[in-house]
């Protein structure tokens, strides 16, 4: 065997195993950095998951309006296994542990939440109601980077969830779906019914949830005559799905008509889930009006909170309208005849039988105002109202503008003597079966002046508002979900027989699309509108889906409003422009922040 000078034998061997230590902790770390990734993702999984359950959980057990106070409210860390948790925040260490992450070995969970306070976690969220914040580790043994000398690293993550105020961004919501009998004008899936020259100008988005493109005659937004139309200016005008409006009238539409929308919450209900409002408290006084005359009555001019029903000679109730032919004021002081001025305050008015205004000036202070069903006419009518007729609160216009008002507010409620938990006054309750839903009717004369309404829905931020009713600001007329053509659930869903009402399944037989109806077809889902410069209103007018607005009359009329209904349509030629609102519809929703 030969042997090479120098007698080098062997340096091949070691060098290679040099290179082979330095490529064994390359691709250990490599091995080791991507495991960590992937734990680091899992991690973030298990946090994201466990935070949105919490604050899900919380969302769910409080409900929209109510406190979080008494819920979980540790603002440090606390391990899942510690046993100081309770019911919401064990809900994230459970949907943690789905996540394959618990609090025990070399995994680490912990919880921290609070009310009404700043996450530590995303300071820059602002006001919440409540945030979760979920903390998620694991130690991740090194394999073959521990030829280097790491024996153990690391992975965590760290996410946040709120539950938090959202506006709702629209101007006009039409909530009537393709088979949906709501709008006369336009049948059956029809969402928007423009005849002549009227016209809707919005500040805000305008959303048709029909999907009605020609099937039977009907289209999602139909019109009549050479011009009129709907315009969104700072904003678009959305279509769901199919949904198109009738041939030739697409140039109505401005900006471009955006169809083919994905069914989403901007064509559901923005008060979805939240119930209706609460009428008064039990019990209040109870006002008996001599053949109904209000102002005989109120001879002092100012009626005060109560339970208002008319009454004949000898003190029976007799369910008829109760009648104003002088000027007068309900105020939020003092109780039926001793009535008594309070802007500060708030009145709890009920009104049984309906209201009949013969050119007069009735101011409305800060206050809820239920009216409890009619019995006179066919259907019957909740409101009638004469030329000259003004209808007003304490906030004047300015301008003549409806300008934001620094008070409560006022709500009006339209219903029947079968609102929930409405009570109903001995006197009455005889003939409380005759009092049924009757049209919402505030439509007469002209413009000019003849007639005038000016008011105002509540003030979210104002400490008057009852915290029952807060989470229906700014809201001016509702209308019984009840008095539909389509089913509600008690709590303020879409009635397609799901089992828990919250569930987004419908039972067999009904879709979203395809709910439970009532079978009213009296016409009492109708609400009419004077439509002419002399109609201010400021906040929201609600009605549910299945229900319709009208809009009559000439001229501008000019609104810081919301308009939230099944369907709309508007005849005599007005123009309807929707300014927006300094405090639109909030929603509380959950969402992950960090």
């Amino acid at each position: 065997m030969r042997v090479l000078p120098g007698g080098r034998r062997g340096q091949v061997i070691v060098m290679v195993t040099l290179v082979l230590f330095a490529m064994c902790g390359i691709m250990g770390l490599a091995v080791d950095l991507g495991w960590a990734y992937f734990v680091k993702k899992s991690a973030q999984a298990a946090a994201d998951s466990a935070a949105l359950a919490a604050a899900s959980k919380a969302f769910d057990t409080v409900g929209e309006g109510g406190s979080y106070s008494t819920l979980d409210t540790p603002g440090t860390p606390v391990p899942c296994s510690s046993g100081g948790l309770g019911l919401v925040l064990l809900e994230g260490c459970a949907y943690a542990q789905r996540n394959g992450f618990s609090d025990s070995g070399r995994q680490g969970v912990s919880m921290a939440a609070g009310a009404y306070s700043v996450p530590v976690a995303a300071p820059k969220v602002g006001s919440v109601h409540y945030w979760v914040t979920a903390r998620v580790s694991e130690r991740i043994p090194q394999l073959f980077s521990a030829v280097l000398g790491n024996v153990l690293g690391g992975a965590s993550a760290r996410a946040t969830a709120v539950v938090i105020n959202v506006e709702a961004p629209g101007s006009l919501y039409t909530l009537d779906r393709q088979f949906d009998y709501g709008n006369p004008d336009g049948g059956t899936g029809n969402d928007i019914f423009v005849a002549g020259n009227s016209k809707i100008t919005a500040g805000g988005d305008v959303y048709l949830a029909s999907t009605s493109h020609g099937e039977s005659d009907h289209y999602a937004g139909e019109g009549r005559g050479s011009g009129g139309g709907v315009e969104a200016t700072n904003g678009g005008v959305f279509i769901r799905g199919a949904g198109w409006v009738e041939p030739g009238t697409e140039g109505r539409y401005v900006p471009t008509l955006e169809n083919g929308q994905r069914d989403g919450s901007i064509f559901k209900d923005p008060f979805r889930g939240k119930g209706q409002p609460p009428p008064p408290p039990a019990n209040g006084p109870r006002c008996a009006v001599p053949l109904g005359d209000l102002n005989t009555y109120c001879a002092s001019g100012t009626c005060g909170p109560g339970n208002y029903f008319a009454v004949d000679k000898s003190g029976q109730a007799t369910g008829d309208p109760l009648v104003l032919s002088a000027d007068v004021r309900f105020g939020a002081g003092g109780s039926c005849d001793a009535g008594s001025s309070n802007p500060g305050g708030f009145g709890e008015y009920v009104f049984f039988g309906g209201f009949e205004f013969a050119k007069t000036t009735s101011t409305f202070e800060p206050g809820r105002y239920v009216l409890a069903g009619a019995r006179q006419g066919s259907p019957p009518t909740l409101w009638s109202i004469d030329t000259q007729t003004n209808l007003q609160d304490n906030t004047p216009l300015q301008g003549g503008q409806s300008v934001p008002n620094t008070d409560a507010g006022e709500i009006f409620i339209f219903t029947d003597t079968n609102y929930p938990r409405l009570w109903i006054p001995p006197e009455v309750q005889s003939l409380a079966s005759q009092l049924k839903f009757g049209v919402s009717d505030l439509q007469a004369g002209g413009a000019g002046g003849k007639t005038e309404i000016n008011l105002h829905g509540l003030n979210p931020d104002h400490p008057a508002v009852p915290a029952d009713l807060k989470t229906f600001s700014p809201t001016v007329f509702w209308q019984d979900q009840r008095n539909s053509t389509i089913k509600y659930t008690p709590g303020g869903y879409i009635d397609c027989g799901q089992v828990p009402e919250t569930s987004p399944g419908c039972a067999a037989g009904y879709s979203i699309d395809n709910p439970k109806t009532t079978g009213i077809t009296n016409g009492s889902p109708e609400m009419n509108l004077q439509a002419t410069p002399s109609t201010h209103l400021y906040g929201v007018v609600y009605q549910p889906r299945g229900a319709w607005v009208v809009f009559q009359g000439s001229g501008t009329m000019i609104a810081p409003m919301q308009v939230i209904t099944g369907s709309i349509s508007l005849h005599g030629g007005p123009e309807v422009i929707l300014q927006p609102l300094g405090n639109p519809i909030r929603r509380q929703v959950v969402a992950l922040v960090e």
